[in-house]
């Protein structure tokens, strides 16, 4: 009877690893960053990391959601994978917005407006779109996006959000170079511009969060 279930497609199985936390390590960052819930996770394949982390962070998520709070997201592979993770019926009123507009050169998979359908889909919320681009290439365009009422809505509900849902990445990463595209920055002058300003030579330590580059903390 299971095999004529899984053949006309009634039942799929499939095996989901536990999920380890590094209690000590998390406990650690918590402390010295002054952040209430850290979690460390510990993966046993690179295969496997990105979905394992997705887990933890729905987890995480839906374990703080109430009901009518607001959800702003972020873009990226990582929460694409916790989008993916994240269901619940229970809760009610929910909103889901992006935190940014789109990116011409990114995957419609991991976009901002993507993830937020697909999250709105997941837990029952309602999905309000920012129908714009990250990267315009006057103020005189910012000027008038920022007029049009729909995203001036879309912006207002994203800076009132109860929850952020960002991911962080490296600069040398795939998704860092989508943003130096975007800005249409060509790799001759990217490397030129390292060279110049002393202040960014440590690349490799400077991190990207929703499409903002971050310049490395360091704890004495």
């Amino acid at each position: 009877m299971l095999s004529d279930a899984k053949r006309f497609g009634f039942v799929e199985i499939k095996i989901v690893s536990p999920t380890h936390k590094h209690e000590s390590l998390s406990n650690q960052l918590s402390e010295l960053l002054k952040i209430k819930d850290v979690q460390v996770i510990a993966t046993e394949s690179n295969d496997l990391t990105l979905n394992t982390i997705g887990r933890a962070a729905a987890s995480a998520l839906l374990k703080d959601l109430r009901d009518n709070q607001t959800i702003a997201i972020s873009w990226g592979r990582g929460l694409e994978a916790t989008v993916v993770n994240a269901h619940s019926e229970t809760l009610s009123g929910l909103k889901v917005t992006q935190l940014m507009g789109s990116l011409s050169s990114v995957s419609t998979s991991v976009s901002a407006e993507e993830l937020g359908r697909n999250l709105a889909k997941n837990l029952n919320a309602q999905f309000i779109p920012f129908l714009s681009p990250v990267v315009v290439n006057s103020t005189k365009v910012r000027d008038s996006l920022l007029e049009e009422e729909s995203i001036a809505k879309s912006l207002q509900l994203a800076r009132g959000a109860h929850v952020a849902l960002v991911g962080i990445g490296s600069a040398g990463s795939s998704s860092s170079e989508m943003v130096f595209s975007e800005f249409k920055i060509a790799k001759a002058d990217r490397e030129v511009l390292l060279q110049t300003m002393p202040e960014i030579l440590q690349l490799a330590s400077i991190k990207k969060m929703a499409h903002h580059f971050l310049q490395p903390w360091m704890a004495a």
